[in-house]
């Protein structure tokens, strides 16, 4: 990065007070429309955490002044690199740990902290909300002590079983992957290797029955011999037919459920997912939450999920600070005390609170799925337990499921049954066949409805 990029960039800080661990004034820089998001929520948490160190005094007056002060890229990167290099120090003195292993963590995460003012790329996993690939990009978030959440889960409850095994074992790429082999092969696009494979394995096992290939005559071989080696060949055929077509259902089936997964949980937030966050993280500790290519600091408070709101558009709002995550007051805003939202009375064109919700936040933002416009204090909306209603939705997707493999397999049915039309067709005259040597019989033309559509892939 050149160090006129580093010079240039500044970030409008919003002085926040936070009473834990210890109460203080806390410098939180507020993030524009295409600000580093994964920086930003490293140096935030470790602010909240009080683990960034700060020269001069440790009073609220000094808290307070840098609080109101303009925070530049290369500053904010030179302070997490500090906390980085300390950590890295106390790691090398542990008996468990070389130095060859310290010295490789502290370059690989020195690398991602130059990246990460264009952005860290990262690969969920969808079994678990801390699940993800492997890279040298999570080393920034290891070294710097901040656990890396996510809430992209796929779960039994809630998406099905059949989803959940299909879903589980992979990230996302290698889910955008296996949906696009399955819709090849369920399309009959498969690749040339794989339909010569398949042509090769008809031949040998049409061989290993008739002793010849299929439409040659045997030497010696009588009328009846040869009419009962053809009917053999033909069962076989049927036989191998039935096969494909159980292949072609179940490809069609397995990528219909892997799309529908996608495409219901484009919010990238499951029930599932906010159940994991919610045991997993700590009381009172901050983490990182990846969702939505975006990075948010993420906290638990009396057993209630909030992300942090750094927008620069809420720089002057001193009491929007946090956003509740799921629950009945899911995408309303929280002041620094995690108490609701509500104007100032000062504030002549201040919303109510009922309006002012995470509704008003740029598209662009971080922020859960729009709430419900009932009333929060309807008994249906409140009184309705997170399990109550993944169970609801298990009994949905199920009914999805039974329903698309149903008609699967009356689109297999179709072509079984026109195969076998075209079978059962009474021969043509011998003087009337062709003569050429291994001639084989056209396969029927294949109905129109047994092609699934092509997707359109994220």
């Amino acid at each position: 990065m050149a160090a006129s990029a580093v010079d240039d960039a500044w970030f409008a800080v919003k002085a926040v007070e936070t009473t834990h661990p210890v109460r203080r004034v806390v410098a939180l820089r507020c993030q524009n429309e295409n600000g580093p998001c994964p920086l930003l929520a490293v140096v935030n948490a470790l602010e909240f955490k009080s683990e960034l160190g700060r020269a001069g005094d440790e009073n609220d007056a000094s808290d307070a002044t840098r609080a109101s002060t303009p925070a530049s890229l290369r500053e904010t990167m030179s302070r997490v690199m500090e906390h980085m290099l300390v950590r890295a120090e106390a790691m090398a003195k542990r008996e468990d740990v070389d130095e060859e292993t310290v010295r490789m963590t502290l370059d690989d995460a020195t690398a991602t902290l130059e990246r990460s003012a264009k952005g860290v790329d990262v690969n969920v996993r969808f079994d678990a909300c801390e699940s993800f690939e492997y890279t040298k990009e999570m080393t920034m978030f290891d070294l710097c002590g901040l656990r890396l959440v996510h809430g992209w889960v796929v779960g039994e409850v809630e998406h099905g079983a059949e989803t959940a095994r299909l879903c589980s074992s992979v990230g996302y790429n290698g889910l955008v992957e296996r949906l696009i082999d399955l819709r090849t092969t369920a399309s009959g696009e498969g690749t040339r290797e794989g339909r010569e494979e398949g042509n090769g394995e008809t031949r040998t096992l049409e061989a290993s029955v008739s002793g010849a290939s299929a439409g040659e005559a045997r030497e010696g071989e009588t009328s009846g011999e040869r009419e009962e080696r053809e009917l053999l060949e033909r069962a076989m055929r049927l036989s191998m037919e039935d096969s494909r077509d159980a292949k072609l259902a179940r490809a069609m089936h397995e990528a219909d459920l892997i799309e529908t997964f996608l495409n219901d949980t484009a919010s990238q937030l499951t029930l599932t997912g906010l159940a994991q966050i919610r045991e997993r993280i700590q009381e009172r500790e901050y983490a990182v939450l990846f969702r939505n290519n975006h990075f948010s600091v993420i906290t638990k408070v009396d057993g209630e999920l909030y992300a942090l709101v750094t927008d620069s558009g809420y720089q002057d709002e001193p009491d929007v600070v946090w956003e509740v995550l799921g629950g009945a007051r899911d995408g309303t805003f929280a002041n620094s005390e995690f108490r609701p939202f509500e104007p100032r009375a000062e504030g002549a064109g201040a919303a109510s609170p009922t309006t002012q919700t995470a509704s008003a936040l740029p598209d662009t933002f971080l922020r859960a799925a729009p709430s419900t416009t009932e009333p929060a204090s309807s008994p249906t909306s409140d009184e309705k337990s997170d399990y109550a209603v993944a169970l609801e939705l298990q009994a949905q997707f199920e009914e999805e499921e039974r329903l698309a493999l149903r008609a699967a397999e009356r689109r297999v049915a179709e072509r079984r049954a026109e195969a076998r039309a075209a079978q059962s067709q009474p021969a043509p005259p011998a003087s009337s066949r062709p003569t050429t040597r291994g001639a084989r019989k056209p396969k029927p033309k294949k109905s129109s409805s047994s092609v699934a559509d092509s997707c359109a892939i994220m």
